[in-house]
């Protein structure tokens, strides 16, 4: 059980690319950090090299790390609206060009003058305990200290009870979209500086 005390919370470096990139898997329901098949194996190292890049949608550079004692225990890939398109743009090409998989029909996820929360994971055993909602806490002080007020994110339409839990954190649902062949719902939430 994790002190909260005793957590941290960092910005990711290169060597923390294979947790990522649990993190971005559990995040969009292709991994939940359990027992590796050969199959999700190939996909979590096709998705390291991606986090271990510095200008994709995914990498480290975009990641922030809780921690307890010297192992994560969570993360969050949040960025800049401004940087979305040419890091999407190189982040499809390069998923394309290794798995086959086209994610260009997929809506425009954020855009400029938006903090954009991409992914959220916390491992099994440490959730419920609220680590999710001090990441969020966390991320959103880090984008009002880069001058942003607006912060958004996507939830999957099929869970209410995630609507639900971001909406008690502030966030309004806003238009439907569409997301890797799913209907999402946007979200957004107005800080005041």
């Amino acid at each position: 059980m994790v002190d909260f005390k005793e957590l941290i919370f960092r910005n990711a470096t290169i060597d923390d690319a294979a947790f990522i990139a649990k993190v971005v898997l559990s995040a969009i329901g292709r991994f939940d950090f359990g027992a590796q098949t050969p199959e999700i194996e190939a996909i979590l190292q096709s998705t390291k090299s991606i986090c271990a890049m510095e200008d994709t949608l995914y990498s480290y550079r975009n990641t922030r790390i809780a921690e307890h004692d010297g192992k994560p225990v969570g993360g969050l890939v949040a960025y800049d609206g401004k940087d979305y398109a040419a890091m999407r743009e190189k982040t499809f090409r390069i998923i394309k060009e290794r798995n086959g998989i086209d994610l260009n029909g997929s809506d425009m996820e954020t855009q400029p003058g938006e903090f954009y929360i991409d992914s959220l994971a916390i491992i099994p055993s440490e959730r419920g305990k609220e680590i999710g909602k001090m990441l969020l806490k966390d991320i959103e002080q880090q984008g009002i200290a880069k001058g942003h007020s607006c912060f958004t994110l996507i939830v999957d339409t099929t869970h209410p009870k995630v609507k639900d839990y971001y909406a008690t954190l502030g966030f309004e649902a806003e238009e439907a979209m569409n997301a890797f062949g799913t209907c999402f719902v946007r979200m957004k939430k107005k800080t005041y500086k």
